[in-house]
């Protein structure tokens, strides 16, 4: 009797599914001219052997007003546990090639107790993209501080060249009216600045060459304007424009005025941060000024990303970041 051998490739085929263990599918590579498995969420492996954190969420570590978190000590027990901080700024290391879901909103602006106003509430963003194992972000988390100044905006941004991946505007704060939510555009709200920059403060009340205390959110590349010499978008004396995200991101503050915006670019008693700031418009009279203060913009990488002007709750803001399918 002749006894057939199967070809080796049908032997490797069944070897190969019986080693997936049900977590994968077996497939062939032609690169490497073998059965391999491709496994399925949350497994990975050689043969899905091991398991895979899945959901990521970046928070302020508890930290709220002007100044980032200094630790990571909140995330201990968690899936970032190894995450740097350093000068408010988070470091991640994307731990395997695939395509992950984001979630991002910005922080809210300050309410007004005296006038019973409410700080706007920073954009929502959330869409998917591939990303390659060992790709380094950098995250900044907006934060908020309760009866103060502008929400600082929330950043994702890559490492490598300091490119926005996602940015969610924070809101404006509150005065005689509510502040503008974030806004879903690129551009902030109430006197904004162009792409990328800090927003501007314009006064209409006449007589006033100078006015302290009020600043622009900041932008991605640009810091929060402020209202000097009769103009609407001029360097701020003091620290009141919020600072941009390439410039480290801080809130505005003044010694005199202790508004104080968020981490994210918040302006002081002022616009919120984001890709280009929010900006306010100051009217009424001598002495006696009402403020009207914007909202920051956002950025997407894609028109398939969706953005929610407003829609996030009050306070800080967060990010969010998903596994959804690991690619080999």
């Amino acid at each position: 009797m002749i006894t057939r051998r199967l070809p080796m490739l049908v032997t490797e085929e069944a070897s190969c599914t019986q080693k997936c263990n049900g977590r994968g599918r077996c497939q062939f590579d032609y690169v490497k001219r073998r059965y391999s498995c491709n496994c399925e969420v949350p497994y990975n492996g050689e043969y899905c052997e091991n398991t895979q954190d899945v959901l990521f969420k970046f928070t302020s570590l508890g930290a709220d007003g002007r100044m980032g978190p200094t630790n990571n000590t909140k995330y201990r027990g968690t899936s970032l546990e190894g995450v740097l901080v350093k000068n408010g700024l988070q470091t991640w290391r994307v731990p395997v090639t695939g395509k992950y879901i984001f979630e991002l909103c910005g922080a809210s602006g300050g309410d007004h107790p005296r006038y019973n106003t409410e700080g706007g509430r920073g954009a929502r963003i959330r869409g998917s993209i591939h990303l390659l194992q060992g790709t380094q972000l950098t995250v900044l988390v907006g934060q908020s501080k309760v009866n103060n100044g502008g929400g600082g905006g929330t950043f994702v941004v890559y490492a490598a060249d300091n490119s926005p991946l996602a940015i969610a505007g924070g809101g404006g704060s509150a005065d005689t009216v509510n502040g503008d939510p974030g806004q879903r555009g690129n551009l902030g709200s109430i006197n904004s600045g162009d792409v990328e920059d800090g927003g501007n403060v314009c006064v209409s009340v006449s007589g006033v060459i100078s006015l302290g205390g009020t600043g622009g959110g900041g932008g991605f590349t640009t810091n929060g304007r402020c209202f000097e010499k009769g103009l609407c978008n001029k360097p701020c004396p003091s620290k009141d424009g919020g600072k941009a995200f390439t410039a480290g991101g801080q809130g505005g503050y003044n010694n005199k005025v202790q508004c104080e915006g968020g981490f994210g670019g918040g302006g002081n008693c002022g616009g919120g941060g984001g890709y280009t700031g929010g900006g306010v418009q100051v009217s009424g009279f001598f002495k006696n000024f009402h403020l009207h203060s914007g909202g920051g913009g956002s950025y997407v990488p894609s028109d398939n990303w969706a953005v929610v002007s407003g829609d996030c709750s009050v306070g800080n803001g967060f990010v969010t970041v998903e596994l959804l399918a690991i690619a080999n």
